[in-house]
Order: structure tokens, then sequence, then C-alpha cells
């Protein structure tokens, strides 16, 4: 698993969740899905064979693959093609930064006085409130990630004015400050100190253009304290099946019975003690299943910065080979998209 860091040379653009129709904003992080399509739209760009009326053996669009084993074995994408699907690529996020979770609280009055724990009744600079944030945090101190905000119309060709309808706002991320990174573990030598990246939407304007500034080796966190309750927390957005919640009131061990069912089935040696999440639904678009079918089946989206709590059951040393693979592995589904991936707290 490498580290691919890089800079963004122009603003970027990845839609979430509208507070308005004509207000659209970016998220602060990118969702590997997301990275692997825009890879998969410069793979098919420089493909002889790509036709985007054409589907794969599994009635896929725009898919990355071996379309004809002897024409293709002499490209030079041919090992890119054979094993783009297998490729795992994680969230861009801003590099050395974690997201602040339901135990952070800030100062209300100046937010330079850090973080403070749940515990604490007020700042301990000045004494004052303390109130729930969002965001990231890195260093002690909540990271301030800049954002550009254009207004963009479409013109009638026939009347040569603003075609009704498309007056929009557009809320960007351009931080060209803040290194970015993310997750990779592919063919080697796929990414190069210098390449040009082009990630998210309205691209062909300009937006979402990264350079790769550093390759690293991911060194993999282990867990080995012999302690009895272990609290873990998601750096990124892990999704589940929209099947296994629901807004029925039920008591808290049939609401941690849930949360188990959904995500921690094979554990044997942990038990599931205290869950602070935040969900939401999603539906997002999928490219592959053509014009005018899009549309993905909407599933639960846990929110980044979630904790989960638990406790041992059995011996210590099978509790944390069980912590391990969940820290490797990740929760939910997508997971070689970047999804679900957990941190110790």
């Amino acid at each position: 698993m490498m580290l691919v860091s890089v800079i963004c040379k122009t603003p970027f653009f990845v839609g979430k969740k509208r507070l308005r129709d004509n207000v659209l904003l970016s998220r602060e992080d990118i969702p590997g899905s997301i990275i692997r399509a825009s890879l998969a739209k410069k793979i098919l760009r420089n493909c002889p064979l790509y036709r985007p009326q054409d589907m794969d053996p599994h009635g896929r669009h725009n898919w990355v693959y071996v379309r004809d084993k002897e024409t293709c074995s002499s490209c030079n994408q041919y090992q890119v093609c054979n094993s783009f699907s297998d490729w795992k690529i994680g969230f861009l996020q801003p590099k050395g930064a974690m997201p602040v979770t339901p135990e952070d609280r800030i100062c209300k009055m100046n937010k330079q006085h850090g973080f403070h724990s749940a515990q604490d009744p007020h700042c301990r600079e000045c004494a004052g409130r303390l109130e729930n944030i969002t965001g990231w945090k890195k260093d002690g101190q909540l990271l301030k990630i800049n954002k550009m905000r254009t207004t963009r119309t479409a013109i009638d060709r026939f009347t040569r004015t603003a075609r009704d309808g498309t007056l929009h706002t557009i809320e960007a991320i351009y931080s060209p400050d803040i290194t970015w990174e993310f997750e990779w573990e592919g063919i080697p030598d796929y990414f190069q100190i210098g390449d040009l990246i082009e990630i998210g939407k309205y691209t062909s304007s300009g937006y979402g253009e990264f350079i790769v500034t550093d390759l690293r080796p991911k060194e993999q966190q282990q867990y080995s304290s012999d302690s009895s309750s272990v609290k873990l927390f998601l750096t990124s957005e892990a999704m589940i099946d929209a099947g296994w919640m629901d807004n029925e009131p039920v008591s808290n061990e049939e609401y941690l019975k849930k949360w188990k069912n959904a995500l921690f089935q094979d554990l044997t040696c942990l038990k599931l003690k205290r869950v602070q999440a935040e969900l939401d639904i999603y539906r997002g678009y999928d490219t592959t299943k053509g014009w005018g079918k899009a549309f993905k089946d909407p599933c639960l989206v846990i929110t980044e910065g979630s904790i989960f709590e638990f406790e041992s059951t059995n011996s210590a040393e099978k509790a944390q080979e069980e912590i391990n693979q969940l820290l490797r592995k990740g929760i939910g589904i997508e997971t070689n998209n970047g999804y679900g991936k957990l941190n110790l707290l």
C-alpha cells in the first residue's frame, strides 16, 4: 500500500448533499470511487478500442478491462487494464489531518484554543463555553480549508440571454497550501512525481487539477495493548445496505445488535459496547449503467469521525487480531474504494 501525496493546482469540486438546488457545495474529501472514475476516464481516453456505446461482458459501460487479449497484449496499458478492478484506492484527504469526532469540542469564543474532550466543562484557556464542531483537525487545531465561490449560468443560443433555471453558485475547495494524500495499491510505478491528475467535476473547465508531489509506503497501524476496552473511529465514510437500519425505536441492546449485524458479524472476541455515529442516506450515480440509468441503489452512509467502542470477551491475543483485522480491512461495503477506514482513538 502506497500513499500518494498531491497538491491542488486549481480549485476542485466534488458534490455532496445539496442545501438548495442552485447552491452546490463541494465536500472536503474525495472518495476513492471518484478517483477511480477519474483514472478510468484517462485510461479509456487513450484506448483505441474504447467505444462509449459498447458494454463489457457484464453489461457495464465505461469499464476498464482487456477488450481484445491478442490486440491489447502489445499495448503499454495492458497490465493497467488487466488489474484495474483490483486496485485499492483510498479517500483523498488533507495530509496529517484527522476528522473531528463526536467527542471533540472547541471553544465557542476562540477556535485557536484547541480541542477539548467531552469531559471538559469549560475551555481550558478562557473558561468559556464549548461547542461541537465538524471538519478536520491537525496538530491540535481546527484545520482551515479555503473555499472559492463562483456563480455560473447558461446562455440560450436563440435569445442570447441567460437560460431559465440555470443560474447557480458553486463553492469549490482551493487550498494550494495544503498537501492532500490518498492510499493506493495497484501497478507499481503507475504514479510518478510530477504527474497531473484530474479529479472531480468540471475538469473540462479547468477544475480538479492535482500534481503528484510524493510517493511513500504506508505504515500499517498495529494494536498491541492488553486493555479490555478499545475505541475505533472512522477516518472515512462507511457505507452499509439501507435494509440494516430503520426508524423504529428499540432498546440500547437491540440497537447495538443492529450495528453488530450490519458491520461486525465476524467478531467473536470483541463485544460492541457503545456507538457514537451519524447516519445519512446516499444514492449517487453510477455511470457504468449507461445514459439515463445512472442512479445507484440507496444506501446508508456513516459519517467520518463516528466512534465504535469495544470490550474484549476472550483472550487479549485474539482480541488484538480482530482489532488489527478491522484496521486493515475496514468496515461496510466498497472498502476497495476507501470507504470504512478505521483508526485507533
